[in-house]
């Protein structure tokens, strides 16, 4: 989008932008109230979401299930700790697309 000309900004917690934490999902809500967000774009990891963890037998294995969305009983405390930050992604995400559909902000994920 920069390559087009459209002023853009990146919240990345690469960046040290961590969308889980509420003071910056404020800020966000806060920016989408005040008109300041043209169209937003969730690029949520799916790291412990993905299927392709299973690739049929070799991979790593899933983590969550049909019948167990949020994670599966048992997992090693590495796996929780992924599946637990994964769902808060999700938690904001969802929080941030309400309020950029409630103001008419243009999205995806």
């Amino acid at each position: 989008m920069r390559g087009r000309g459209f002023e853009t900004l990146e919240l990345d917690i690469k960046h040290g932008c961590d969308l889980t934490d509420s003071r910056v999902l404020r800020r966000v809500r806060g920016a989408l109230a005040a008109g300041l967000v043209d169209v937003i774009h969730f690029g949520t990891p799916c790291s412990s979401f993905s299927r392709a963890r299973e690739r049929g037998g070799t991979g790593p294995g899933p983590l969550r299930s049909d019948e167990f969305p949020l994670g599966l009983p048992d997992l090693r405390p590495v796996d929780v700790e992924k599946v637990t930050m994964g769902n808060k992604c999700v938690k904001s995400t969802i929080s941030l697309a309400s309020a950029a559909l409630h103001y008419h902000v243009a999205g995806t994920i």
